[in-house]
């Protein structure tokens, strides 16, 4: 599903979604169905807000992509803390797979990337990039999703 974007990047969601789609290919351990289908399902169903959906709007998004469950997240926080004397990336993303026969949340997990380390502080070396840490951030995501 699109990611709902609550931050001022506007690409933000978009380019968690796409981290996300790629580290879950990656592993292998899910179907991802390709985000233009998943779209003109939500479309056709006549959703115009991913943030207010309910239990009957995954039902219906999940039996038009025969699919068991969902993806459903937002991004809180992308983008670049400026400091005092520093600047570091920060990406937060909070996911929850619900199950698209009843509804009911299968797993759900929120994890914020980013902040400055000992390096960066005291020497003021370069960390990493804001695409780095909002990988890091789906990794995490992913792993404590999808793995036992």
């Amino acid at each position: 599903m699109p990611f709902e974007n609550l931050t001022n990047d506007p690409y933000a969601g978009k380019k968690v979604q796409d981290l996300m789609i790629t580290e879950l290919l990656y592993r292998g351990r899910v179907d991802v169905i390709e985000p233009g289908e998943v779209l003109n399902a939500i479309r056709s169903a006549g959703i115009t807000s991913i943030s207010a959906l309910h239990i009957e709007n995954i039902k219906i998004i999940g039996q038009r992509l025969r699919v068991p469950a969902v993806v459903v997240g937002s991004v809180h926080a992308f983008g670049v803390v400026r400091g005092v004397t520093i600047s570091y990336p920060e990406v937060t993303i909070h996911c929850i797979v619900v199950e698209t026969t009843s509804g009911a949340i299968i797993a759900s997990t929120q994890y914020t990337s980013g902040g400055t380390g000992f390096w960066s502080r005291h020497f003021k070396a370069e960390g990493t990039t804001l695409g780095e840490t909002a990988e890091d951030a789906v990794k995490v995501i992913v792993r404590s999703l999808f793995l036992p």
